[in-house]
């Protein structure tokens, strides 16, 4: 059986966890740190001190690359199934600091689930290490 954490940790992503505030998107790409795993781009903030959420997250596909809307739309909501199920994972690596990202799809090709969940855990995997040290 798994262990208790996983029993509290709830699997979606709530209205708090959506980094909708303007001045604080254009904050966090001046700002942030970005980790590549084709074919996202993590582009994040770590704080110490509590937000809103543990973490606030912003999902983008280019309209330059993706001219329908539909599948605009498709490829957010695939990036956040994927990170909704990987959430446990994510709030494991951040060690008790808070994060705002966006999670920026890259490639001009239309994604599966499987692509996706290999790069959001190699992500995850790299900044583990990165808030570690």
């Amino acid at each position: 059986m798994s262990n208790m954490s996983e029993h509290t940790l709830k699997l979606s992503l709530s209205k708090p966890e959506r980094l909708r505030n303007v001045k604080q998107i254009d904050f966090l790409f001046k700002n942030a740190t970005s980790i590549k795993g084709f074919p996202l781009v993590f582009s994040y903030l770590l704080f110490e001190k509590p937000q809103q959420a543990q973490i606030q997250a912003l999902f983008a596909a280019p309209k330059r690359n993706f001219k329908k809307a539909v599948d605009r739309n498709r490829i957010k909501r695939v990036m956040r199934d994927r990170l909704r199920l990987l959430k446990p994972e994510l709030t494991e690596a951040l060690n008790g600091k808070y994060i705002q990202f966006a999670l920026i799809y890259t490639s001009r090709e239309l994604p599966d689930y499987l692509s996706i969940d290999k790069s959001l855990k190699k992500i995850i995997a790299k900044l583990h290490d990165s808030t570690r040290a």
